[in-house]
């Protein structure tokens, strides 16, 4: 997330800019340390003074050998001597030359006093400084004593060099120690240079300014310390309480930034930011950032992404000249924040960027891995012990989270929570960091408050959202029903279980309202496949349905919870008890609607029990009690039925079990007896079992009335 780019080392080599003006001064004050004025070596007359001053000397000039060699001649227009031992030079200037004899510096000023005595030297009025090589320092006021080896002025300071320019308030140089201090106000600028690019674009570069409270240079640690510090140009800076920098070989190899740091850039298409109590950065002999040390509320910010930690290790690479980020190790309280509303957070978090340094391209992430993501009406969190992440290679944004050592994913919503864990997984994410995909491997468990899920392996999808349970043992359970197969969707409208399908239902469940007798013992369903959604559950292929001797089987079992009603269609075969004796039937649908206690069987209707009594017809309804118990039924239709020895056949069917009576009506309703021949009448009444049969006719005003008793 970090695009440091390192521009760095335009801040280093700015930094190294201070060291000159160090050097210049140090250089300058030693030489005159060395000057004691015995005379001039051409003077004119003295001339008589009244009060302190005691000759006045024109055309001054000094010059000061050493080893043979011309080392510094220092000349005055006019020489005043006082009583009391001190002289003030006017218009002077002190050149200084070098071992080999050529000019090294040249310091002027208006006045120059000079207290031999008491080893005082104070330069004043437009004091300049000068080098062969360009360097330029001006001030109004300079002194220095000899006895320490201090130069010091309050005034403010100029300098420049070249490309570099700047300025002080007030200024200390401590000789022997080659230690200087910028008192305050410290500024500093470095225009650009001309870099040729390729054959038809060079590149300028920016202005570079360098600002602080105040500065300071010590030749024998060989730092540069600024503080109030801020260095910046029109697409970089820094800022923080404390910049201290370290050479070696006179080459700037360390700074260190303390107290609320801040690093900025928009070098690229992506700003980059970054905030800590403190900054190190190190630098390769050439020049180029090798790598920042932060720590203490560490913030990285770039693009939409944001990059939180109690201490993060930033690894550059050489780019062009320069540095690019290459990876970054955060370590303690990571929290990597990234789209609208997700985030990451880590112990430890081991980042990779892809080349340019702006985009992460991998990480890994180790402790107390929680990825969080938000919509607005659920929030969705991965959790893992450590994890493997790569990331969108345009936005920072998590692409894919891979777990090796558990993981547990948790939906918070209107409904409440829902998690799943895991031996391992992984996850996919949209652009906008939230689940797209998840897949869990190894003793997947599901909890859903009251709905609880087991597998090998779980896939959940957002879109559309669901999670698929495949492998090993796929179980889904509550309170009221426990179902198996060999493949289990879970969505929130409907959800499907496939391959041998195995329901259980317990108690006062909606299976348990069926026209089954007990109401109490678990209901077993298996089919080959299952539809559960929210008002009706539906099975289809083989469906079996069984309580203890009672059964229902078809093609197509529906389970209708709110209506406490149950549908089967196909190939419809029961057995229901009644009593002590079982009912069976076959149709090609069946109904039963808890509310009524009424079992209706349509479409090539079969009634029987044993093999003693059959009953046919197009539509059947069979009223039961409160106990399961057959109260009376109702046929309709093409009736037929059949009793040892006779068949009865009519349009219309009424059983009642309190007088244990069979009506049988229609237009033409007909009792063939074995032995016996045909009975025909509009209405026939089986009495007994069907031991007896009473036919009454209705087709004329007199009633006929018969009566005839089957023989055993």
């Amino acid at each position: 997330m970090v695009d440091m780019e390192s521009r760095f080392p335009s801040i280093a080599k700015m930094l190294a800019g201070l060291l000159f003006l160090g050097v210049v001064l140090e250089l300058i004050f030693h030489l005159v340390s060395k000057v004691h004025i015995d005379g001039p070596s051409k003077m004119t007359t003295p001339v008589k003074l009244s009060g302190s001053l005691t000759a006045v000397f024109d055309s001054f000039k000094y010059t000061h050998h050493e080893g043979g060699r011309k080392r510094y001649v220092l000349t005055a227009s006019r020489d005043k001597v006082f009583g009391d031992g001190h002289h003030e030079l006017e218009d002077v200037q002190l050149d200084t030359f070098n071992a080999e004899g050529a000019m090294s510096s040249t310091v002027k000023a208006l006045r120059c006093r000079y207290d031999q005595r008491e080893a005082q030297l104070l330069f004043e009025g437009e004091v300049v400084l000068t080098t062969p090589d360009g360097v330029t320092v001006k001030t109004e006021r300079v002194s220095y004593d000899q006895r320490t080896g201090n130069a010091q002025t309050a005034a403010e300071v100029n300098f420049s060099k070249g490309r570099l320019s700047g300025s002080c308030k007030g200024l200390v140089v401590d000789t022997p120690s080659k230690r200087f201090e910028m008192m305050s106000n410290v500024r500093l600028k470095v225009e650009p240079g001309q870099k040729q690019v390729d054959s038809n674009v060079t590149d300028s570069g920016a202005t570079v300014f360098i600002v602080g409270s105040w500065a300071q240079y010590e030749d024998s640690a060989k730092r540069v310390t600024l503080r109030n510090a801020r260095i910046f140009d029109n697409q970089r800076s820094l800022v923080t309480d404390r910049l201290v920098g370290y050479l070696e070989d006179d080459k700037l190899r360390k700074l260190e930034a303390r107290g609320r740091c801040f690093v900025e850039s928009s070098t690229s298409t992506v700003p980059t930011s970054a905030t800590s109590s403190e900054m190190d950065f190190y630098l390769a002999p050439q020049g180029y950032l090798t790598k920042v040390e932060a720590r203490g509320a560490v913030k990285v910010t770039q693009a939409e992404g944001q990059l939180f930690a109690e201490r993060a290790v930033l690894f550059m690479r050489p780019a062009a000249g320069s540095s690019e980020l290459e990876r970054i190790e955060a370590r303690r309280a990571v929290k990597l924040v990234y789209g609208a509303e997700s985030c990451l957070t880590a112990e430890q978090l081991d980042a990779f960027y892809l080349p340019g340094g702006s985009f992460l391209a991998a990480a890994t992430a180790r402790g107390e891995v929680v990825a969080t993501s938000q919509l607005p009406n659920q929030r969705r969190i991965v959790r893992t012990a450590s994890a493997r992440i790569s990331f969108y290679q345009d936005s920072n944004v998590v692409r894919e989270l891979v777990a090796e050592d558990g993981l547990t994913i948790e939906l918070i919503d209107r409904e409440g929570l829902k998690v799943s864990t895991s031996k391992s997984g992984r996850a996919t994410f949209n652009s906008a960091g939230n689940i797209e995909l998840a897949v869990q491997e190894g003793s997947f468990r599901y909890d859903d408050g009251n709905r609880r899920a087991i597998a090998d392996r779980a896939i959940y999808t957002a879109e559309p959202e669901k999670i698929v349970l495949r492998g090993g043992k796929v179980a889904v359970w509550d309170d009221n029903v426990r179902t198996q197969a060999e493949e289990i969707e879970l969505a929130s409208v409907e959800s499907v279980a496939r391959g041998r399908v195995r329901s259980t239902y317990y108690g006062s469940s909606s299976a348990g309202k069926t026209p089954f007798r007990d109401g109490k013992s678990p209901v077993f369903i298996t089919a080959n496949q299952g539809y559960f959604q929210n008002s009706r559950v539906i099975y289809l292929g083989d469906v079996r349905a069984w309580q203890e001797d009672d059964f229902i089987s078809a093609d197509r079992l529906e389970l209708h919870r709110e209506q406490g009603k149950v549908v089967a269609i196909g190939r419809v075969l029961s057995g229901l008890f009644s009593g002590s004796r079982a009912i069976y039937a076959s149709s090609e649908k069946m109904s039963y609607i808890d509310g009524e206690r009424l079992v209706e069987y349509e479409g090539n209707v079969k009634i029987w029990q044993g093999q003693e009594s059959t009953l046919q017809a197009d539509r059947v309804k069979i009223f039961l009690t409160s106990a399961a118990e057959v109260s009376k039924m109702e046929a309709e239709g093409q009736i037929v039925v059949s009793q040892p020895g006779r068949v009865v056949r009519g349009e219309r069917a009424e059983y009642s079990a309190s007088t244990d009576t069979v009506i049988i009506t229609g237009n033409s309703v007909s009792a063939v007896v074995d032995g016996e021949g045909a009975i025909t009448a509009r209405r026939l009444t089986l009495v007994g079992g069907g031991d007896k049969i009473f036919a009454d006719d209705e087709r004329s005003i007199k009633r006929v009335r018969s009566a005839h008793e089957v023989r055993q």
